[in-house]
């Protein structure tokens, strides 16, 4: 192991991490860090306070699984981490701290979220203990007009992560099976929305936020909405270590944005539910066949190819000798 002058994390953070190699004792902890042995055990309460299961035996401190908070997401995510155990919006909170000057990458995370929204005035309460909802700070050398791209890329790294579809233009489907199969329009996991800062051809930065239903829960009437665990119950939803990963590969498909884009498209590409398929976007009904290179969905439509910016698609699925539009849940929602 070996201190990095510049790590800025908090102590916990940092004792974590060092536990993640393997059982230390305190002394060694203290030793290495520069610290008091009260300090290592007080922050290794803290990280069980945020539930964080770190044994004592008698080779030191053992840590046997991740919790969630400040501390333990500081070391998920190798920053130091702005977290609430409740907030109204993660993205207002964020956009409050980089109009302040805020480096790129501060992130911050909530626990529960009581204001968070999505396009259209549309909202989401997200649920303790059972979702992710945060916003990441981004200072990208794009244009403005470049900005909706970043969802895009939001969209494929958690589809990179996941396995499930994307929706045009960044909604995370799971499978909806029942008597469609394939056809139907899924359940929706997560959501996405990018505020920006900006002025004429410059942009000063964006607050990404996404939201993301982790655990089982019940979903509000009318909404078609599972969770990563319900979908997908063979695999282990840590949640810190969840938003860890998510954080690294947004950063790194934004920063492919910059420098290669069309390979950003390609995987949106691959992993697209909606190319292929018979859409209704508003008036305009056709084959989604292709993302333009500004994410615009394009449609064939029987009076030609049309470019869609914005809205939300419904699915189009066969019944019989007739076409039914089956309505997936919308674009917006739910949304950090």
């Amino acid at each position: 192991m070996s201190v990095d002058p510049f790590d800025e994390r908090p102590l916990g953070a940092k004792v974590a991490g060092a536990l993640e190699e393997g059982p230390l004792s305190g002394q060694v902890l203290a030793e290495y860090f520069g610290v008091s042995r009260q300090a290592i055990w007080k922050a290794v309460q803290a990280l069980r306070a945020e539930g964080m299961d770190v044994v004592s035996e008698s080779g030191g401190y053992r840590m046997e699984r991740g919790g969630f908070g400040a501390l333990s997401l500081s070391w998920h995510c190798n920053r130091a981490v702005v977290f609430h155990s409740e907030t109204g919006s993660t993205n207002r909170d964020l956009f409050a701290l980089a109009m302040e000057g805020a480096e790129a990458g501060t992130l911050v995370v909530a626990e529960r979220q009581l204001a968070g929204k999505g396009r259209l005035g549309r909202s989401w309460v997200s649920t303790d203990t059972k979702n992710l909802s945060f916003s990441l700070l981004l200072r990208p050398s794009l244009r403005p007009d470049q900005a909706p791209l970043i969802c895009l890329a939001a969209a494929v790294a958690i589809h990179q992560i996941t396995g499930l579809g994307i929706k045009w233009p960044n909604d995370i489907l799971a499978p909806s099976g029942g008597e469609h199969g394939e056809t139907g329009a899924g359940a929706k996991v997560s959501g996405i929305l990018a505020e920006l800062h900006a002025e004429v051809g410059h942009l000063h930065f964006v607050v990404l936020g996404v939201g993301l239903n982790v655990h089982p829960q019940d979903f509000p009437d009318g909404i078609l909405a599972t969770s990563l665990a319900q979908a997908l119950p063979d695999r282990d939803w840590d949640r810190g270590r969840l938003l860890g990963e998510l954080v690294d590969r947004i950063e790194t498909l934004c920063y492919q944005l910059q420098t290669e884009p069309a390979k950003v498209l390609k995987a949106w590409r691959a992993g697209s539910v909606t190319l292929g398929r018979e859409v209704r976007v508003g008036q305009h009904q056709g084959v989604a066949v292709d993302l333009r290179e500004d994410g615009a969905l394009i449609l064939e439509t029987p009076g030609g190819r049309v470019p869609i910016l914005a809205g939300d698609v419904e699915m189009v699925v066969t019944h019989g000798t007739g076409l039914a539009p089956e309505k997936s849940p919308p674009s917006e929602w739910p949304l950090s």
